[in-house]
């Protein structure tokens, strides 16, 4: 066999190799989750907004600019079409204090505001660690009397939609006040990056 046709073997098997190296390391991205926030049994007094008593309270924590939340805003909305009119969902975008609120109106946003029912609300660092919240995708549940029910994601992985046991489990004890699984995994970027990719 010929030097160059070596040489070229040699170069076509180190591209594989780092194709190989690639693929794993996305897939491990893909699967490896975020920090859990760290949430008080009851929900948090003297919030920035107003809230009835007479529903569960479904929030959901979001960086604007985190691409891996897209699938959070797709499972929510499909969470709302099946449970409509059983709890009360608020989403909260973070923002920085330097920031004004244009930085916040990014498509997560758009596409949040298409979801009907949910309210938005836009959100600091010291408002957010109220409730403990570090990862974007983000999902808590508290039922009508201010109990929490639920933490974690409602997504199946970083990025990927599909139903997730948490948007089931959520789903569930809407319907039924019965929850199995009360806290997943949660899929997405630091929540109080100034920026993130």
């Amino acid at each position: 066999m010929k030097i160059k046709e070596l040489i070229l073997i040699a170069l076509v098997t180190i591209w594989a190799i780092f194709i190989g190296i690639g693929f794993v390391s996305m897939a491990d991205y893909s699967s490896r989750p975020g920090s859990p926030a760290i949430i008080t049994a009851k929900l948090p007094e003297n919030l920035p907004f107003n809230k009835k008593n007479n529903l569960p309270k479904i929030f959901v924590f979001f960086h604007p600019k985190c691409p891996c939340s897209s699938a959070t805003i797709s499972e929510l909305e499909h969470l709302i079409a099946d449970t409509e009119n059983l709890a009360e969902t608020t989403v909260f975008f973070y923002k920085p204090v330097i920031e004004s609120d244009e930085w916040v109106k990014t498509n997560l946003w758009e596409t949040a505001k298409q979801i009907p029912t949910i309210k938005i609300e836009i959100m600091n660092e010291d408002e957010m660690s109220k409730f403990g919240i570090i990862t974007s995708g983000q999902t808590i549940v508290y039922d009508s009397q201010d109990n929490l029910i639920f933490s974690g994601g409602i997504t199946v992985g970083r990025g990927h939609e599909g139903e997730s046991l948490g948007r089931k489990s959520i789903e569930n004890y809407l319907k039924t006040g019965q929850i199995e699984i009360t806290k997943t995994s949660v899929f997405g970027c630091i929540l109080t990056s100034p920026e993130t990719n």
